[in-house]
């Protein structure tokens, strides 16, 4: 299944390497993931909700942090913009048709 992670770490001292670290391990492979922008996250995992996907997260997150995370379907429109040719071409390996903008 397809996953779009968002977060926002509020406390001091924000550990960005944990959570990133935490959602890599979430992936099915190395390849699986792809860091978008600095809190915004696409994984391939054969975890089966996004409740199942926050739950793993939660332990690396403090209280007052927020986090979004929803399944991206067969039936989403992929658009993808100002990206990283890395980025695309992670993508692609994923989506058969992808729109740009």
């Amino acid at each position: 299944m397809i996953y779009l992670i968002a977060y926002d770490l509020h406390a001091e001292g924000q550990d960005y390497e944990a959570i990133a670290h935490a959602i890599e391990n979430l992936a099915d492979s190395k390849n699986d993931f792809c860091r978008i922008q600095k809190s915004v996250w696409v994984i391939w995992s054969k975890l089966q909700s996004a409740h199942a996907i926050l739950e793993r997260l939660k332990p690396v997150m403090d209280s007052n942090d927020f986090c979004f995370v929803t399944e991206v379907t067969s039936n989403s429109d992929h658009v993808l913009g100002a990206l990283k040719e890395s980025q695309i071409r992670k993508m692609k390996n994923h989506w058969d048709e992808i729109r740009f903008f």
